[in-house]
């Protein structure tokens, strides 16, 4: 019976709601209608503001505040140049993060954006340069060697921040197997 009870919550959580977009946070982070802030699942950006991540990212890459904190505003920046405030997607939430975000009790929810013609932002995102896997949440084989490929596809051809700081993203990326 439990196991019956946990499948039909994953099949649920699954389900995608075509959510309305109020505000990108920052390259990984949006607010969606009824209240969803939603974290991008399985990639992660540099931050664009000064914080405790922030400084956490900068003592394990080894560059300087100010890096980090431009790579951020760049990820930001492209986050809302594909995201449209007003505009529908696809979510699907995965689930939420264990502590809370922002103000006191309030969590971010874990989730996959789709765009209304089906594709990944997520995905998107990494492909185009401007965040990486977060490998610590990705445990599929065939999704991992996914996102292996977008990162490939993104340093190869020197795509966002792979042209501007490559030596900064190879260690992001290191920070986040």
């Amino acid at each position: 019976m439990k196991k019956i009870i946990l499948s039909c919550l994953f099949f649920f959580s699954l389900e995608a709601e075509m959510l309305k977009l109020y505000k990108v946070y920052d390259g990984d982070t949006a607010l969606f209608s009824n209240n969803t802030v939603c974290r991008f699942a399985y990639i992660d950006t540099p931050e664009s503001k000064m914080n405790i991540k922030t400084k956490k990212d900068i003592q394990k890459t080894g560059f300087s505040k100010d890096i980090n904190i431009f790579s951020g505003r760049m990820a930001s920046r492209y986050t809302k140049s594909i995201l449209q405030k007003g505009a529908y997607y696809q979510v699907k939430i995965l689930g939420d993060e264990s502590h809370g975000w922002g103000r006191k009790n309030k969590k971010r929810a874990i989730c996959l954006i789709y765009t209304q013609d089906g594709k990944n932002i997520n995905e998107m995102i990494v492909k185009n340069g401007f965040g990486v896997p977060f490998y610590r949440y990705i445990h599929s084989y065939n999704l991992r060697k996914k996102y292996t490929d977008l990162v490939r596809y993104a340093k190869e051809n020197k795509k966002g921040l792979w042209r501007i700081y490559p030596e900064f993203m190879e260690s992001f990326l290191d920070i986040k197997k």
